[in-house]
């Protein structure tokens, strides 16, 4: 693909002219990133997330009469205006709050905030240009620091290859590297290079009210350890760790991302979003891609070690691991998915709430999966070249290489597949819906364009399947189909038949020509279940193949139809909740159960290999 190439080709670049030496800078990372993996931790829930803004922080004026005025040069710096600054050769250390403005350019310095008293500090980059051989922007202390960025104006900082970071407190890692609580607000430019390791780090909160960030580093993009709250701006971020995290381990309340709006361009060698507790999205535009080699390295597109909710947004996810992930569970309210993946599209390990949105899953190894799956409503368009729909009981052998993080779902679950609302198609090449446990369909429409391969089936479940309402169409091989369940209360039809190829029509009426089913099948099939409210009992209906239809067609599925009938296949009549015609391998139709089924794919020792 081509945007992944030319993303690997920026991450290689980048990792080959930059790069922290020393056995500090090393185990401030080491330290830094195995905090994140190992930790177990009590939820915050991402519907608990409330950020409340400031004025102070909202405001990106300033008063010039009550402001002092930095400049920078070649020979470090000059100030004017008042008090509270010190200037040691290119080191120039605020000692006190109030408004600082910054302009010019100095190549070998650094700016330090070290303030003992509590009011806050405002440094305005109107215009700047540090380059450092260490951290170019450090706040060691303060009440807090909003960097302010004027509109129009253009900023760079950089830090060094390498430089010291203290063993006690793994400090200054960052380009800009704050100890205290950080806010950036204003429309203006600001261009971060985080040659050593990170580009902007905040040890407590980090907020971002506006601008146009553009940072590259040799870790993590951007980070806030107790919080990351974005509420607009737009970013273009390229890292060889994490594009945004927030990774605060010890404080179940903390370590959490929380995103408003802006939009992101995100290019990363490992996750693109990745919270140690849970993540809030109510807007934005993302583009994301990741890509790692390493099977030591989580290469997600977002990630939550608890719980990720979503209630808005664009994504365009392009991930070489699972595109949205969590260890805990999903929630999807709205917004639109665009997702191409080498693992799973979207994957919870205990549950996974749909309640609308577009999602689109163009490639997977397992489009949607957890062990516990609600959809509500919604678009969804799943590919996949295992599972269309996977709910698993046991560890996820699908996870490449055994990532961090990987797809494990617990034994203790009660593993199900609620099905309400919305539009599902799924074109699989593994079983369509594939459940370790009970399923049921209460309503929505849900077409799977299953598997041509016998092993596997367009419906896969081991408990019960109760078809109560809406509108299912599945196709695939009849070697191990099943059909819903004896205690549904919606009337199904099983037709097992000879093979049918790719393109062709099937079409199901009444005697009295009343028409109930007009479908297109992508692939060569055998086996057709369908299921809908107009299924009467008692009722013998015509199977035609071939012919020709003329409508609204939408997934293979044609409405408002006309049909020109081509051979008629078989006459049935409906005498049972599910009526089956023709056999198959699995030898089980009409009810729950697993007998005559091959054995899971994972049992198998099936799983992807890495491309």
């Amino acid at each position: 693909m081509k945007k992944m190439a030319i993303m690997i080709a920026l991450l290689v670049a980048l990792m080959q002219a930059t790069g922290c030496s020393g056995d500090q800078n090393d185990t401030a990372n080491q330290e830094i990133v195995e905090s994140v993996d190992t930790a177990e931790m009590a939820a915050l829930s991402a519907s608990e997330i409330n950020v409340e803004l400031t004025q102070e922080e909202l405001d990106s004026t300033w008063d010039e009469d009550q402001s002092v005025k930095i400049t920078l040069n070649d020979a470090g710096a000059t100030f004017d205006g008042g008090k509270g600054v010190s200037i040691v050769g290119g080191i120039i250390t605020i000692t006190q709050g109030g408004t600082y403005v910054l302009e010019g350019e100095i190549d070998d310095g650094q700016l330090i905030v070290d303030s003992q008293d509590s009011q806050s500090v405002q440094l305005v980059l109107n215009g700047v240009s540090i380059s450092s051989s260490s951290s170019a922007i450090y706040i060691k202390k303060a009440e807090k620091v909003v960097v302010t960025l004027p509109e129009n104006t253009k900023n760079f900082i950089s830090d060094g290859d390498s430089y010291s970071i203290t063993e006690e407190e793994y400090e200054p890692y960052g380009a800009l590297f704050s100890k205290e609580n950080l806010v950036i607000n204003g429309e203006g430019f600001l261009d971060v290079a985080g040659n050593c390791q990170n580009g902007i780090v905040s040890k407590d909160e980090l907020k971002i009210i506006g601008g146009n960030l553009t940072v590259t580093a040799n870790n993590d993009a951007i980070r806030g350890r107790d919080m990351v709250a974005i509420y607009d701006g737009n970013f273009t971020l390229t890292s060889v760790g994490d594009g945004i995290q927030s990774n605060n381990d010890e404080d179940s309340s903390k370590g959490y991302i929380y995103i408003k709006d802006g939009t992101f361009g995100i290019t990363s060698g490992s996750d693109g979003i990745q919270a140690q507790t849970s993540i809030l999205v109510e807007g934005g535009d993302f583009a994301i891609a990741t890509e790692s080699d390493s099977e030591d390295v989580s290469a997600k597109g977002i990630k939550a070690v608890e719980d990720i909710l979503i209630r808005g947004g664009k994504f365009i996810l392009e991930t070489s691991d699972d595109a949205i992930h969590s260890n805990g569970s999903i929630g999807i309210e709205g917004g639109s998915f665009d997702i191409v993946s080498g693992d799973s599209g979207i994957h919870a390990d205990e549950s996974l709430v749909i309640d609308d949105g577009e999602i689109e899953v163009e490639k997977s190894y397992e489009a949607v999966e957890s062990a516990s799956i609600t959809i509500n409503g919604g678009e969804l368009h799943l590919v996949a070249e295992d599972d269309g729909i996977n709910v698993a009981g046991e560890v996820d052998g699908s996870s490449q290489n055994g990532r961090p993080g990987q797809n494990s779902f617990s034994e203790e679950s009660d593993n199900s597949l609620a099905i309400n609302g919305g539009n599902v198609y799924i074109s699989s090449v593994g079983d369509g819906i594939d459940v370790n446990g009970s399923m049921a369909m209460n309503g929505g429409v849900v077409i799977v364009s299953g598997p041509v391969d016998s092993r596997n089936g367009a419906l896969d479940y081991d408990g019960d399947f109760s078809m109560n309402g809406g509108t299912l169409v599945a196709v695939g091989s009849s070697g191990m189909a099943q059909a819903p369940g004896t205690n549904s209360e919606q009337l199904s039809l099983m037709l097992n038949l000879e093979q049918q190829s790719e393109g062709s029509l099937i079409h199901i009426e009444s005697e009295d020509g009343d028409q109930l089913l007009t479908f297109k099948a992508e692939k060569d099939f055998s086996s057709l279940v369908y299921s809908s409210a107009e299924i009467k009992n008692g009722t013998i209906y015509k199977i035609y193949s071939g012919g020709s239809a003329e409508g609204n067609e939408s997934n293979g599925l044609y409405t408002e139809s006309t049909y020109i009938p081509g051979d008629v296949l078989a006459s049935i009549e409906v005498s049972d909740i599910t009526t089956v015609y023709g056999s198959s391998a699995a030898g089980n139709f009409g009810g729950g159960g697993a007998q005559g089924r091959m054995p899971k794919k994972r049992d198998q020792g099936l799983v992807p290999q890495k491309n």
